[in-house]
């Protein structure tokens, strides 16, 4: 466990930052999330990489706090949540969301699915493998939804998003 946290801490650190905004709220859900990773790792079933288990275990240890504290958000906010606080990039930002609305309404089951997938920290590969559906398809999906404004670009070096 110690190289796991040696590995990722830094990374989900980060993510927890941008969810929380606060630097004691991201220490202390980082420690929960390790917390729980270390009482669950037996279980682990290795269906996805150790890093994708941990955001998912990070995420709902975040959603968790957002229920304790009971601060309600929106899912605008929720979706908005790494855009900064200035008035024409929250307006951007809400107009973004809407297209995914827009987008995500329309489409076929596997692309929400996949969507939803990348959404909650899927690599390229892991949705690839899932899916069936080969690695450059899904770059090259992502590049023509990012020319019709519907997400932003793909990460994968044969990209040139």
């Amino acid at each position: 466990m110690d190289e796991i946290y040696r590995l990722y801490s830094a990374e989900l650190f980060g993510y927890l930052m941008t969810l929380t905004r606060s630097k004691a709220d991201a220490e202390d859900l980082l420690s929960e999330t390790f917390l729980r990773a270390l009482t669950a790792l037996s279980s682990f079933r290795g269906e996805s990489s150790i890093r994708t288990w941990l955001y998912a275990i990070a995420r709902n240890v975040w959603l968790e706090h957002l229920r304790k504290s009971r601060r309600v958000k929106s899912i605008d906010d929720l979706l908005g949540v790494y855009v900064e606080d200035s008035v024409a990039e929250h307006a951007i930002a809400s107009m973004a969301v809407q297209r995914v609305r827009e987008y995500l309404s329309q489409a076929d089951e596997r692309t929400r699915s996949i969507v939803l997938m990348r959404s909650e920290g899927f690599s390229y590969s892991e949705i690839a493998e899932r899916t069936g559906v080969y690695r450059a398809m899904l770059c090259r999906r992502r590049k023509a939804d990012r020319e019709s404004g519907a997400v932003r670009g793909c990460d994968h070096q044969g990209c040139s998003v």
